[in-house]
């Protein structure tokens, strides 16, 4: 009876299922090869997709693809073994360790929640520069071993909410006064101060917007009044000549 029973076929394209790579979606439904391929969020949020999320999904990809197709660089950043680039034209960016990436997940400046640096596992901020006598003959750090310099983006995104980026390589050892750990505090710093600019430009943004908005009912309301007393003006003509 095997040989008889109908292939299963992909609920999005209809293509039937063959091969390795395969996702499943809500109520254990399963996507084809190149359906899966093109599917690209969190991987704890796919089982929660029905087909029509899926689709939707897509349809959102396939504008991802126009948008990063325009894509005008302003910005580029190289942070661990990722590229940080924005587009202020579009107002947006992305952040993706595969260079070759065609169509890479590209975010809303209102899409960033924030974002924390740690060291070794600890959230590190950045110390401020104390002027005076004490930094020149006293309290100078002995050099500390990073094992691990992470930046965490969070993001208010459908589809993707995090984003980690580890500076460091897989069992990489360096010394807080290396030249490499200059350099990567150097990058994160960058990327942080980006994110921090776009998130400033997005607020500029929605105030211009409202305020926009604010005057729009006010300037209708008087184009209304004015028309108004035209139509009473007519009104009032026509009942003088009857």
């Amino acid at each position: 009876m095997g040989l008889f029973t109908k292939k299963e076929v992909c609920p999005i394209c209809g293509t039937k299922l063959k091969g390795d790579l395969l996702l499943k979606i809500k109520d254990n439904v399963t996507l084809c090869k190149t359906c899966s391929a093109s599917v690209n969020m969190e991987s704890s949020l796919i089982a929660l997709q029905s087909v029509e999320d899926i689709r939707r999904h897509l349809n959102y990809r396939a504008q991802n693809k126009e948008k990063f197709d325009a894509f005008q660089t302003n910005l580029e950043v190289k942070v661990g073994a990722y590229i940080f680039k924005t587009d202020e034209t579009q107002h947006v960016w992305y952040c993706t360790a595969n260079k070759k990436d065609k169509n890479p997940p590209l975010f809303l400046y209102s899409e960033i929640v924030g974002c924390q640096y740690t060291e070794n596992g600890e959230p590190c901020i950045e110390e401020e520069k104390k002027p005076g006598l004490r930094g020149l003959f006293g309290e100078k750090k002995e050099p500390v071993l990073i094992r691990s310099m992470k930046l965490h983006i969070c993001l208010d995104n459908p589809y993707i909410q995090n984003i980690y980026i580890e500076l460091l390589d897989l069992n990489d050892e360096i010394k807080s006064d290396s030249m490499k750990y200059k350099s990567n505090r150097k990058a994160a710093a960058k990327v942080i101060e980006a994110l921090g600019g776009m998130q400033s430009c997005d607020q500029r943004m929605r105030i211009t917007a409202a305020q926009k908005a604010a005057q729009i009912p006010q300037k209708e309301d008087r184009y209304l009044d004015e028309e108004s007393i035209l139509i009473e003006e007519e009104a009032g003509k026509e009942d003088s000549t009857e």
